[in-house]
């Protein structure tokens, strides 16, 4: 195609014309499109070219199949003014990899330049990088760039001081790109997102005062990073969608009294930030998706700024009643779990100084609702679980002495604020967001017992040997391996652990030996195997094992004759056959075996039965069968 083109083009009479009509001629013929000065069409086909004398002043090739030396054919303009280029440009298939950058030389003569974009590539980024803009740095007009999707650091952006809008969207633009940022007064628009930008960059915004759109999503920002945007008053347009921003930064948004649009979409916001954004007059779109906000707090927030259009989760009406206990005419019970209670609703309680047991699972509650709580000092057991809850609500419950047993499951908590429990006995924090960092915090609550990290962020490396007061653990589907489980040979006091879908091996077991005090081990689906049992063997006082899926056979299990205090055993989806029943048997404390999903048959069945009279077997003939088994 582009060589019938080139033989097209080779009969026209090219030394003749003026650069503007070679030009216009070349794009139209490739599929591109153009303006002409004094005219507001746009141009798509080579008989709407005037017969005289034109000046080009918007040019696009988008869709054109060009190549980067195609720019020389551009170096004799004098009047363009805008030039959108296809990103595919600059990712030739046939050029084996070159980097084609600085093929924009070609437009430094063409000093009238205000405006240049690259479109959209199917490819996750575009070749073109930091060369090509030094290439062009003479180019004091230029107004506008959209440079999304290529790599880009921004270490030359700041030769483009009357720049009004930029856009490194999905670039590798950084914070020493950031920098670049500060000499540019001028910049109005700034779409910065899914770049490495993080705080330290952001303090770069701080003298961008005309700034009016800033999209910042998907970068480190945090709430610190706020701070540096706290003189942009004239902003109306903010995207910080999957930031880590919190309630504190929204102190900030606050003081942009002409924001119309606000994106908080996944950020970490709730309620209590949410108030912050009442006295907005101008915000007329809100996004709250998946962020810590609830249906109560976007309620309160649309009822102070009622033309406020708020996108959210909406989540189904939940009309269980409250249930209550009283004791001399005194509540001292209240569940309000499952119900559409919210943060103003706590206001109603908050008297209610009798109360020793407190279920709030499943509100609508967050921090802002806690402070309600401040004055429940006779409260024993509280339960949070999947609230919007984190770590700076917690303070609220510093007061709470008697608090003896503390649910945080599926909440925003991540460990600092845990400090302030410090007579907890039993702490749940089950799917909550606590890292390796809390397990110091956790080390300090020498009360604490009972405490479960299940499916949180704990990993390799968590200081789990400093939690030697614990007597029960639950580390259930962590990302624990053997040596992150190594750490708790030193829980000499422990009773109860639960290791199930961790990713440990026989190797693990090992480091187990010592717990001489477990009663009860769970290893379900963890990469156990027949080499673990004389390990396993060694924690003569265990009296319930957990061993479903694990690589175990029959000769195995001999090893677990040594647990005579042994009252539960599961060996679901082992490889346990018949012969495993003459083992089994010598047993004699077992009160519940689970054998389902095994190869033992209903003569292996017969022979427990016979032998553990006492013992309730779970097992099935049909569940031995292929397509049963292990799923």
């Amino acid at each position: 195609m582009r060589t019938a083109l080139a033989i097209v083009l080779a009969v026209l009479p090219l030394s003749a014309e003026p650069a503007d009509r070679k030009v216009a001629e070349w794009t139209l013929l490739m599929g591109g499109r153009l303006r002409l000065a004094g005219d507001v069409r746009r141009i798509h086909d080579i008989g709407e070219l005037p017969a005289g004398d034109f000046r080009i002043e918007v040019l696009d090739w988008m869709g054109v199949n060009a190549d980067p030396p195609d720019l020389e054919r551009l170096t004799g303009l004098r009047h363009l003014k805008e030039l959108h280029l296809p990103g595919p440009l600059w990712n030739r298939n046939a050029d084996s990899g070159r980097d084609g950058s600085r093929d924009l030389r070609y437009l430094a003569p063409v000093e009238s330049l205000e405006v240049l974009t690259f479109s959209y590539h199917f490819l996750d980024n575009i070749r073109f990088r930091d060369p090509g803009l030094e290439e062009i740095r003479n180019l004091s007009r230029m107004r506008e760039l959209v440079l999304r999707q290529s790599g880009v650091k921004g270490h030359t952006i700041g030769a483009f001081p009357n720049l009004e809008s930029l856009d490194v969207e999905l670039t590798q633009f950084d914070d020493q790109g950031m920098r670049q940022l500060a000499a540019l007064t001028r910049l109005r628009r700034l779409r910065l997102g899914d770049t490495p930008v993080t705080d330290t960059g952001i303090a770069a915004l701080a003298g961008l005062t005309q700034l009016e759109e800033l999209d910042l999503h998907g970068t480190g920002l945090t709430d610190a990073g706020m701070a540096h945007l706290a003189g942009l008053r004239k902003m109306r347009k903010l995207n910080l969608m999957g930031t880590a921003v919190g309630d504190s930064g929204l102190a900030v948004v606050a003081k942009m009294p002409d924001i119309e649009e606000l994106n908080l979409y996944r950020t970490r916001v709730s309620n209590a930030g949410l108030e912050r954004l009442r006295g907005l007059r101008n915000l007329a779109e809100l996004d709250v998706r998946y962020s810590r906000a609830s249906g109560s707090g976007v309620a309160s927030l649309k009822a102070a700024l009622p033309s406020l259009r708020v996108f959210s989760i909406e989540r189904a009406a939940r009309p269980a009643p409250a249930r209550q206990k009283a004791v001399d005419g005194e509540r001292t019970e209240l569940s309000l779990a499952a119900t559409g209670a919210s943060d103003a609703d706590l206001a109603r309680i908050s008297s209610m100084t009798g109360l020793k047991k407190l279920d709030l699972q499943a509100t609508d509650i967050g921090d802002a609702g806690l402070r309600h709580l401040a004055g429940l000092t006779a409260l024993e057991e509280l339960n949070l679980s999947s609230t919007s809850v984190s770590d700076a609500g917690l303070a609220h419950l510093a007061a709470m002495k008697s608090l003896r047993r503390v649910n945080l499951s599926n909440t925003y908590v991540e460990g600092p604020g845990l400090k302030v429990l410090a007579n907890v006995e039993e702490l749940d924090l089950h799917g909550s967001p606590v890292g390796n960092d809390a397990v110091a915090v956790l080390s300090g609550l020498s009360r604490l017992r009972r405490l479960s990290l299940a499916a949180t962020e704990i990993s390799d490396g968590a200081e789990l040997a400093r939690l030697t007061q614990l007597e029960s653990l639950d580390l259930a589907a962590t990302d624990l391996t053997d040596a992150g489980v190594k750490p708790l040979a030193a829980l000499r006091g422990l009773r109860h652990l639960v290791l199930r879908e961790a990713r440990i091996t026989d190797e693990a077991l090992e480091s187990l030996r010592g717990l001489v005090g477990l009663v009860s081990l769970d290893l379900v689906r963890t990469r156990i195997s027949d080499r673990g049992m004389p390990a396993l063997a060694s924690l003569i006082n265990l009296e319930r094992l957990e061993l479903d899926y694990g690589e175990i056979h029959d000769a195995a299990l001999e090893h677990l004759a040594k647990l005579e205090k042994l009252r539960e055993l599961s060996l679901d989806s082992t490889h346990a056959t018949d012969a495993a029943a003459p083992l089994l048997s010598r047993l004699r404390a077992l009160e519940k075996l689970n054998l389902y999903h095994t190869a033992v048959t209903a003569k292996g069945h017969a022979v427990l039965k016979t032998a553990l009279p006492k013992c309730r077997i779970i097992w099935d003939p049909d569940s031995s069968l292929p397509n049963r088994r292990r799923s």
